[in-house]
């Protein structure tokens, strides 16, 4: 989109909706701050309108002082102080653009249910829902420090070889196979309570820094076995053949 300094006051209205449709498209990979980075110090204002704009967080009397963290494609999640027990979560709330969308709600409380019925330690667990005064339904996690799995295969390819020599590069190789078994086993767990998740990828594995792997984004989830202990689902399950 390029950046739009001789606008900023002419037509500002018209610059931060372009700047707002950037920060949209890229807010699953990009922390708020660090995108408003960009446009530097000319565009006074930026950083407290996008947070106005995208930073609509739950109300919880339990949750509290919340910090926009990043966008999903259907929820935003903010980094909360639980009252309770003195920790931090991750509090995912449904964009208020799918709000009042019957389909995207039901799919927002089938990924809480989902996550928080599939009790592994490679599913992060959830800790409770939440249901604030304007009746905008979150729920709150454990909050993962770390980084991807498709940061880490990033890193490992563009290490110098050379530099580290080989015997490093083979730990660095045996840490993220290890990394692979464990999602292996999580997804088998997943898939003997008779859930796909459909969305796996290196994206949505998450590396904690004390040698957790979790899968997390259950949101595209679905069920493909009918099961008495089956997560219940709006959906059909799946047939053999979709699955």
């Amino acid at each position: 989109l390029g950046r739009y300094p001789e606008e900023w006051g002419a037509r500002k209205g018209a610059a931060l909706e372009l700047i707002a449709a950037e920060y949209e498209l890229r807010s699953e990979h990009l922390r708020l701050e660090d995108f408003c980075k960009d446009y530097g110090d000319g565009y006074a204002g930026l950083v407290e309108h996008l947070k106005a704009r995208f930073s609509h967080a739950p109300s919880s009397p339990r949750y509290r002082n919340h910090r926009h963290h990043k966008s999903g494609g259907l929820g935003d999640v903010f980094i909360a102080d639980d009252e309770q027990l003195d920790r931090s979560v991750a509090l995912k709330r449904i964009k208020e653009c799918h709000r009042h969308h019957p389909r995207s709600r039901e799919q927002f409380l089938f990924e809480a249910t989902v996550t928080g019925r599939l009790e592994h330690p490679g599913i992060v667990p959830v800790y409770s829902m939440e249901r604030g005064d304007d009746d905008q339904v979150s729920y709150a996690m454990r909050f993962i420090g770390g980084k991807s799995l498709e940061e880490a295969i990033a890193e490992f390819h563009g290490t110098d070889a050379e530099r580290n020599g080989p015997g490093a590069r083979n730990l660095a190789l045996r840490e993220l196979l290890g990394r692979f078994v464990s999602v292996c086993r999580t997804i088998s767990y997943a898939h003997s309570r008779g859930i796909l998740h459909r969305d796996l990828r290196p994206a949505n594995i998450m590396l904690g820094p004390f040698g957790e792997t979790l899968v997390v984004d259950w949101g595209l989830a679905r069920p493909f076995a009918l099961r008495a202990d089956a997560v219940p689902s709006p959906w059909p399950a799946l047939a053999p053949a979709s699955a």
